[in-house]
């Protein structure tokens, strides 16, 4: 059976997967043609105890891949303590709508506190139908 616009997706890297401690970059994505952006934080704390990550992170979004990258309000994580990392395998979403005249994005700006904590990001592109109020309508949960 065929898909219907809206049920088209792609899913990208974001993050590639890694354990090491320090600030996250990411990859830079072209959300061109796409209605919304979910990232996708995937998290095992391998040996880590007491891992965490801190708060400030933002998704960024520019109008070309080598263009100036601006924060998307909305965006930042606070911190995720070492109590909710060390206890379970967390998954945390930011779903927002892509910016038609912004649409490379990037993660940046979240750093990892602990040592082993092996964490990757996809971000799912998708159609979704984007029909944000006054303002951006971002939505973020944490799954344990």
């Amino acid at each position: 059976m065929a898909k219907k616009a809206y049920e088209i997706d792609d899913i990208q890297q974001a993050v590639s997967a890694s354990n090491s401690l320090g600030l996250i970059k990411g990859n830079k994505i072209n959300g061109t043609g796409y209605g919304r952006a979910r990232f996708i934080f995937s998290f095992n704390i391998g040996t880590a105890t007491t891992a965490s990550i801190m708060a400030g992170g933002y998704v960024y979004k520019a109008t070309t891949s080598g263009a100036t990258y601006s924060a998307v309000s909305g965006t930042s994580l606070a911190a995720v303590s070492s109590g909710v990392l060390s206890s379970a395998t967390p998954i945390i979403e930011i779903d927002i709508p892509i910016d038609p005249t912004k649409p490379w994005m990037q993660l940046s700006s979240y750093s990892i506190l602990s040592t082993d904590l092996h964490h990757s990001v996809i971000v799912q592109l998708y159609k979704g139908i984007n029909r944000p109020g006054s303002s951006d309508s971002v939505q973020q949960t944490v799954t344990i």
